[in-house]
């Protein structure tokens, strides 16, 4: 019996001494294969799988605009071997726009680091009878009505720019929800919708070869891929939200292991070749920053989700 148990502790010593990471690691990614995240994701997934010397696996949730893969995340074994592709839509915006999720944003993630910021810009189909913002509000302000916008799904960011331009711009512009920012540009090309809000680095095929027109950047300063295009703060008015995707993971993650995968994730980030082909050359600004730095950043953002939320008037229970 006393040799028994030595032998089960002398294997549950070596089970906890076991390096991480010993096997795969998963990350959610809570949107279809194939749009933003995905280009963002996998190549990562090659880098840090070749860095780890374990595989790194995607694992696409869609739905429930972003719950269902944040819930799966929250509850899974804090234990570093599953993660979370995340935004300030998940983050920022939904603890606002749902009074009761399935998880705590504050209290269930510890944030491992934010990847990046978006680069954004609004463009209308390529026979829109304008060529501005500005020129669009006009057009729906003697038009009520009769123009639509696609989002990559209800209360997401697409969908509170919107609501912010309709509600500052004294317009009525319609809201059409798609599953994923990959329908939703679809659906501008073919001429579907009139016009819809995106990353930079998806859209610039599309602008440059006349497929659809670029109206508008988002952020606060012209964007370097297109300068020619003025800010919507340039045409009256100004827009403040910035958006991000990070990685998270459930909130019992020991420190140690979060530190790990945040310098793992923070290594691919400054890799050569992922930084200027994967982000740069796509409009993503790189950041990396700590998990502590993540964690202050994500409850400000949330702050300002507050604020952007109610103005926007949008609740979705």
């Amino acid at each position: 019996m006393r040799y028994l148990l030595f032998v089960l502790l002398f294997i549950l010593g070596n089970a906890v001494a076991q390096p991480y990471p010993s096997k795969p690691i998963r990350i959610f990614v809570p949107y279809p294969p194939g749009g933003v995240f995905d280009a963002i994701f996998r190549p990562l997934a090659q880098l840090m799988g070749e860095s780890t010397g374990q595989a790194i696996v995607i694992d696409n949730r869609p739905g429930g605009n972003t719950i269902i893969a944040m819930d799966l995340c929250a509850k899974a074994p804090p234990d570093g071997y599953t993660i979370c592709a995340t935004s300030n839509d998940s983050m920022s915006l939904n603890p606002h726009l749902y009074s009761k999720l399935p998880y705590d944003t504050d209290r269930d993630f510890v944030g491992i680091t934010n990847l990046l910021y978006v680069d954004e810009v609004i463009v209308a189909k390529a026979n829109a009878p304008f060529n501005s913002f500005r020129e669009m509000i006009e057009y729906a302000k003697t038009k009520p009505g009769a123009l639509n916008f696609a989002s990559f799904g209800t209360g997401s960011s697409a969908h509170m720019i919107l609501a912010w331009i309709n509600t500052r711009g004294g317009v009525n512009i319609t809201h059409v929800p798609y599953k994923g920012g990959g329908p939703a540009v679809q659906a501008t090309l073919a001429g579907e919708v009139d016009l819809t809000y995106m990353g930079t680095g998806a859209l610039l095929p599309y602008i440059k070869a006349g497929r659809v027109k670029a109206i508008a950047v988002t952020q606060t300063q012209r964007s370097s891929f297109l300068p020619e295009v003025p800010t919507m703060g340039e045409q009256g008015m100004e827009f403040q939200l910035k958006p991000w995707i990070g990685v998270v993971a459930p909130a019992a993650t020991p420190r140690a292991i979060v530190s790990r995968l945040g310098a793992e994730l923070v290594k691919v980030i400054n890799h050569p070749k992922y930084r200027e082909e994967v982000l740069i050359r796509n409009g993503f600004e790189p950041i990396g920053d700590t998990p502590e730095q993540f964690a202050e950043f994500m409850r400000e953002d949330r702050r300002f989700g507050a604020t952007l939320v109610k103005n926007s008037g949008i609740k979705l229970d």
